[in-house]
C-alpha cells in the first residue's frame, strides 16, 4: 500500500498531492481513534513485605481497548495494550528461552463502569545473575521482585477494603507532574508581573 501511495503521489500535481496526503492522514487518525484509552489508579495498600498499611501508596496505569460490540465494556479479546505499575504488556501470552527465560501474559482482563477493572497478568525475565518477576491480580495483590547477583528488591502490596479505585480519560497526574505544573504557572505569573 505504501508503494502504491508513493506512485500515486509521483503522478499527481501539488494540489492533488495535498488532498491525497490529507486523506491518508485522516485514515490513519480515524484508525487510531477507534481504540479507547482509559487511565486508572488504585490508592491505599497493605505492604505485605514490610507489614505496614500504606494509605497514600498509589498504583497507576492505563489500557487501550476497542469496544468491538459497543456494549460500553471491555473484555480480554478487545484489549490492545495494558500498563499497570511496572507491567507493560500487549494482549499476548508468550514464553521463550535462549540462555535466558522470558514469560509474559495477560491471563484475564475486563472493565465496565458497573463491575470495575479485573486484571490478572505477569511478566517474568530471568538471565544468568538477574531476575525480574512482576505480577498483578486486581483486588488481591501487586508484586514486583528483582534479584541481582548480590542484591534485590521486593514490593508486595495487597488490596484492602479501603483501597480506592478511580478512572479517567486523561492521565492521572503524578505528584511530581503537579509540582512541575505549579512551578510553570508560577513562573508565567512572575513573568507577567515583571512586564507590567
Amino acid at each position: 500500500m505504501a508503494v502504491k501511495n508513493k506512485l500515486l503521489l509521483a503522478q499527481t500535481g501539488p494540489k492533488m498531492k495535498k488532498v491525497i496526503l490529507a486523506g491518508i492522514l485522516g485514515a490513519l487518525v480515524s484508525a487510531s481513534a477507534s481504540a479507547d484509552t482509559l487511565y486508572f489508579a488504585y490508592k491505599g495498600f497493605y505492604d505485605a513485605y514490610n507489614g505496614v498499611l500504606k494509605p497514600d501508596e498509589s498504583l497507576t496505569g492505563h489500557f487501550v481497548a476497542n469496544d468491538l460490540n459497543n456494549d460500553g465494556a471491555y473484555s480480554k479479546n478487545e484489549l490492545v495494550s495494558l500498563k499497570i505499575g511496572r507491567l507493560n504488556l500487549g494482549n499476548v501470552c508468550e514464553s521463550y528461552s535462549d540462555g535466558y527465560f522470558i514469560s509474559y501474559c495477560v491471563k484475564a482482563f475486563s472493565y465496565s463502569a458497573s463491575e470495575g477493572l479485573t486484571i490478572d497478568a505477569y511478566h517474568n525475565v530471568s538471565v544468568e545473575h538477574n531476575a525480574h518477576y512482576n505480577s498483578v491480580k486486581t483486588g488481591e495483590f501487586y508484586e514486583y521482585r528483582w534479584h541481582g547477583y548480590e542484591s534485590g528488591h521486593i514490593t508486595r502490596w495487597t488490596w484492602t477494603p479501603e483501597t480506592k479505585f478511580v478512572t479517567s480519560t486523561s492521565p492521572v497526574p503524578e505528584p511530581a507532574s503537579i509540582a512541575m505544573l505549579g512551578l510553570g504557572l508560577g513562573t508565567l505569573m512572575l513573568a507577567r508581573r515583571r512586564r507590567r
